[in-house]
């Protein structure tokens, strides 16, 4: 069955909160969780705080589903100035698919979902986006559909500090 990209509504808010925090444990809490990881996960993708992206006049947020069943979901924001290249300010601020679903092409429908809303609605023709330096999944995903790295942001959680790269679409627009 087809992959079908739609329009998020505050109805897909309980999807989004748990397709987030199953995306989120799954790639980054590798050596397990600890109280601080957890407050956070439970934080962010609490219905809160995805009904507050939903309502973002700014955002939109689009969910993937396949054989009627929700598997991922991408949010893009505008006005979000890049921290490498202020003139970018359009942030791809979430692209999160399933583990079992990568390779059938859920994440490029998302992605191109966002491109072309970016395009048609606020006239922007290149997203710019933050990826964890050690996932190599990801980073070679978007290397694949034509980003490439611009810099990089230091990010602390639970004492820890990662480096995540900076990525932009190649090219003008």
């Amino acid at each position: 069955m087809p992959i079908h990209v739609r329009d998020a509504g505050v109805a897909d808010a309980p999807l989004i909160a748990l397709l987030g925090v199953a995306v989120w444990v799954d790639t980054y809490a590798t050596a397990g969780l600890t109280a601080a990881t957890a407050a956070y996960v439970t934080q962010k993708f609490s219905l809160p705080s995805v009904e507050a992206l939903l309502s973002e006049p700014s955002a939109r947020v689009f969910v993937a589903d396949l054989d009627g069943s929700a598997v991922g979901y991408a949010a893009v924001r505008h006005g979000s100035p890049c921290p490498s290249a202020p003139e970018l300010d359009c942030e791809l601020s979430t692209l999160y698919v399933l583990r079992r679903l990568h390779g059938r092409r859920v994440g490029s429908a998302l992605l191109a979902r966002c491109r072309d809303h970016a395009a048609a609605a606020w006239g922007v023709g290149r997203l710019w986006l933050r990826a964890n330096s050690r996932n190599a999944d990801a980073l070679g995903f978007y290397g694949r559909l034509g980003m490439e790295r611009i810099g990089s942001v230091w990010v602390t959680l639970d004492g820890v500090t990662n480096e995540n790269f900076i990525l932009a679409d190649r090219g003008g627009g």
